[in-house]
């Protein structure tokens, strides 16, 4: 085929399957309530070892139930395919599903009023059985990460009020200054089987850490205040050596 006939027959073809797409979309006309009906797949990871995936699925609450977000219920399904099975069930949320090194375990963030009002760390086993509670947080997780051996957890946590503080709200003189008694974003870390948690981190706010490969450091980022303009404008990365 010569130049000219292969510029002729690719903008053809295009057309061809452009009128098609077109053709199958008016046949298939997108609703409101099929927008609205939508489930979507979010935080997928695949195991250690390649042979399972975990992933979150969100699905609308129905006409009946009562108001709120979106159910986001934990499922495994294989790599190679087949069908998913469902590890946790709505009322309870999960979210940022995480691997053990060993793929025996599944570690997940959960709000479960049963074990704790806050936003905590969870696991459940692979080979069935129920989620247990790993993290302890007197005001909830923001994120966690494993350590590269699976040995510890690390996770980030937002400052509580003081028992002075909630006896003020409690009051009505909840008033706050600007700029003014902030709550950090503070870094723990705990036995990844659940254990207390001590602070690795002083007055500072962290936004984000990352494990180093062989698991004895941990780098961070941090800025002075819990401000958004200190976030964006005045991080800093810090190494942290962790002693065994």
């Amino acid at each position: 085929m010569n130049r000219n006939r292969f510029a002729r027959v690719v903008p053809a073809a295009v057309l061809a399957l452009f009128l098609t797409v077109v053709a199958y979309a008016q046949q298939q006309t997108v609703t409101p309530e099929m927008v609205v009906a939508l489930k979507i797949v979010t935080a997928a990871t695949i195991d250690p070892a390649g042979k399972n995936i975990a992933y979150v699925l969100t699905t609308p609450r129905g006409a009946d139930e009562d108001a709120g977000g979106r159910y986001s219920e934990l499922f495994v399904i294989p790599a190679a395919g087949g069908a998913a099975k469902q590890f946790t069930f709505k009322p309870n949320n999960a979210s940022t599903p995480q691997w053990s090194p060993d793929g025996k375990w599944i570690y997940f963030a959960s709000r479960r009023k049963e074990f704790d009002e806050q936003n905590e760390v969870y696991r459940i086993p692979i080979d069935g059985g129920e989620a247990q509670l790993v993290s302890k947080s007197s005001n909830g997780v923001r994120q966690f990460k494993l350590s590269p051996d699976g040995k510890w957890l690390a996770y980030t946590m937002t400052d509580a009020a003081t028992a002075a503080e909630k006896n003020d709200t409690k009051k009505g003189a909840d008033v706050q200054g600007v700029d003014k008694n902030f709550k950090q974003h503070r870094l723990y870390i705990q036995a990844a089987g659940g254990d207390e948690a001590k602070a690795l981190t002083g007055d500072m706010s962290v936004w984000d850490f990352e494990w180093s490969p062989d698991g004895g450091q941990i780098i961070f980022q941090a800025s002075a205040t819990p401000r958004t303009d200190d976030s964006f404008m005045f991080k800093k990365f810090i190494w942290l050596r962790l002693t065994a």
